[in-house]
C-alpha cells in the first residue's frame, strides 16, 4: 500500500529469512548541489499482522540495497524505517529502482498480512533563518528592535525584551527555549504534502476498533455506509464496513457518495480535514515520525532568506485564490482559475470550494515556485488550504524534544510520546492558515510568520485543520 501523491510500490516480495524486495517510483524527484541545495525523499515503512492487529515491523541498520545503485535506502537510527532519496544530483521526472531491505529478524512460518507505506518528504537544509517580520500578528521579533529573529544554532535562546533576546508583541514565549527544543536550524525531513484522505484512510484500517473509535467520529459499530464526517468541507471518509467484537471497522473514500468506494473520483487525493491535535498526534506516532515545532514551520516555508512583510510560503506577499476547480476529486484535480502575475496559487481567503483541495493541486511539470505555491525548499501548501498544527512555545509546548514517535499507539489510539502534547492540545497551535482564512487590513493569518491561533486549542474536529510531520535525518 502506498501513501502521498504518485509514489508507488509495486512486486513485494516476502522471505523468511526477513527480507522484503520490493519496486519504488514517484514523480518529479529532485537532488540539487545548489540552492536550495537539497532533496525529497520517501519515508518508507512496515506494518504486519500475525492475526491480532498491526504492529509496526523493526529493520537491521546494515544489509539494504537499491539494485541499480539510483536510490539510496538510508535505514533510520531507530530502524523504523528508511527515509529513500536520489542517489545522483539532478531532477527527475520519474525515479525508480528496486529495493532489497532487511528486517531485524527472521519471520514466523506462519500466515500474516504485512504492508508497506510510503511518505514522500523533502529534506529541510542545515542552516540559519530568521522568525518572525515587522508586520504579522504576534510575530516573533527580535526584542528591543521589532526586526526578525536570526536564528544561528540550536543552542538555548533567552526570551525577553532587550537586544538579543526573542520577543513578541503578545503570545511571549512562557520561558527560555531550551537546548532539546527544535529551533529549525539542524536539517529535518518534512512531509511534503499536508496528510491525505487516503493516508487517513489506510490508518484507520490498520487499527484496531477501540483504537479506531478514538480515531473518527462515526460510531464504528453503526450501519456501513455513514460518512465519518457527515460529508462536509469534502471529506470523502466514510465508514464501508461495520466492526464487530474484535473484527475492525473498515473505512474508504467516496467524495461522490455514489456508494462506489476508491473510486477514480472520490477525494483519496485531497487533503485530510477534520483532525484534532489527537489525530495528528496519533498518525505521526504511528508513522515514527514526529510533530514539527512553529520555529520549524517558518524554517520551512522560508529557509535562508529574509524575512518579507506578511509573506506567504512561496517568499512573496501576493496571492491568487483559486475559486474553481477541474476534475474534482481526481488524482489530476487541479485550478481552473486564472492566475495574478507574481502572485501564488492558494486555497483561502472564504474559499467558495468550502473546503481542501488535492495535496499538491497547484504543482505541474512546468511550475515555477510561485506558480506551484511552494515553499523555498519545495514543500506544498504550507499557506492555505488547511491548518498545519505545530508544537508552540507555551509552557507546555516547551517540553517537547523533538522524540520521534515509536511505531506504536496505547489501547486507546493515542500518541504516547514522553514530551509531545497532550490529547488536549495544550502546547500545541495553528500556522498557515486554511481555506476559510481571512485577508483584510492588519489581518492576514495565512502569513507564514502570524501567530493569531498559535495557543487555539483543537479538541473538536474542525473541517478547516489538517496537518503534517517531520523527521530527523
Amino acid at each position: 500500500m502506498a501513501f502521498g501523491s504518485n509514489v508507488q510500490i509495486h512486486d513485494l516480495q516476502v522471505d523468511m529469512s526477513g527480507e522484503i524486495t520490493c519496486h519504488i517510483q514517484w514523480n518529479h524527484a529532485w537532488k540539487l548541489d545548489t540552492a536550495p541545495a537539497n532533496h525529497d525523499a520517501v519515508w518508507l515503512f512496515a506494518k504486519i499482522n500475525y492475526g491480532n492487529g498491526f504492529v509496526h515491523l523493526p529493520f537491521d541498520l546494515s544489509g539494504h540495497s537499491s539494485e541499480h545503485a539510483i536510490l539510496h535506502p538510508a535505514v533510520s537510527q531507530d530502524g523504523k524505517g528508511f527515509m529513500i532519496r536520489p542517489l545522483q544530483a539532478g531532477s527527475f521526472q520519474e525515479i525508480s529502482d528496486r529495493l532489497v531491505l532487511r528486517l531485524y529478524e527472521e519471520i514466523p512460518m506462519t500466515s500474516f498480512e504485512l504492508r508497506l507505506f510510503a511518505i514522500e518528504m523533502v529534506f529541510v537544509a542545515e542552516g540559519e533563518f530568521h522568525l518572525g517580520d515587522a508586520a504579522s500578528q504576534r510575530a516573533f521579533e527580535a526584542g528591543g528592535l521589532g526586526d526578525p529573529f536570526p536564528i544561528i544554532s540550536e543552542a538555548g535562546i533567552e526570551v525577553g525584551p532587550q537586544i538579543g533576546q526573542l520577543w513578541s508583541s503578545e503570545d511571549v514565549p512562557a520561558s527560555d527555549l531550551g537546548t532539546n527544543y527544535p529551533k529549525g536550524y539542524n536539517g529535518f525531513y518534512c512531509m511534503k504534502y499536508e496528510l491525505s484522505q487516503e493516508q487517513y484512510r489506510d490508518f484507520l484500517n490498520a487499527l484496531m476498533p477501540e483504537q479506531q473509535q478514538s480515531r473518527t467520529s462515526v460510531d464504528i459499530y453503526s450501519l456501513p455506509g455513514e460518512g465519518v464526517h457527515d460529508n462536509q468541507a469534502r471529506n470523502g471518509l466514510r465508514l464501508s464496513q461495520s466492526a464487530s467484537g474484535d473484527h475492525s471497522a473498515l473505512f474508504s473514500c467516496d467524495l461522490t457518495q455514489d456508494n462506489l468506494q476508491d473510486g477514480t473520483n472520490d477525494g483519496q487525493c485531497l487533503a485530510a480535514n477534520f483532525l484534532t491535535w489527537a489525530d495528528l498526534a496519533a498518525y505521526l506516532d504511528w508513522a515514527a515520525l514526529r510533530p514539527m515545532t512553529e520555529l520549524e514551520y517558518e524554517k520551512a516555508c522560508r529557509g535562508p532568506e529574509p524575512a518579507l512583510d506578511l509573506e506567504f510560503a512561496w517568499g512573496t506577499d501576493l496571492a491568487s485564490p483559486i475559486v474553481s476547480i477541474g476534475d474534482e476529486g481526481m488524482p489530476g484535480e487541479y485550478s481552473s482559475s486564472p492566475i495574478e502575475n507574481s502572485a501564488g496559487v492558494i486555497n483561502y481567503q472564504y474559499s467558495p470550494i468550502a473546503g481542501p483541495v488535492r495535496c499538491g493541486f497547484a504543482a505541474n511539470s512546468t511550475s515555477d515556485r510561485i506558480e506551484a505555491g511552494a515553499s523555498y525548499y519545495g514543500i506544498m501548501e504550507m499557506s492555505g488550504n488547511l491548518w498545519e498544527q505545530v508544537v508552540n512555545t507555551s509552557e507546555s509546548g516547551l517540553i517537547f524534544n523533538g522524540m520521534h514517535g515509536d511505531g506504536s499507539l496505547d489501547a486507546q489510539g493515542n500518541a504516547n510520546v514522553p514530551s509531545w502534547p497532550e490529547a488536549d492540545s495544550e502546547g500545541a497551535g495553528l500556522r498557515g492558515g486554511g481555506w476559510n482564512s481571512g485577508d483584510f487590513a492588519g489581518f492576514r493569518d495565512a502569513a507564514i510568520s502570524d501567530r493569531y491561533y498559535i495557543n487555539f486549542v483543537n479538541t473538536n474536529r474542525l473541517g478547516t485543520i489538517g496537518g503534517r510531520g517531520v523527521r530527523y535525518p
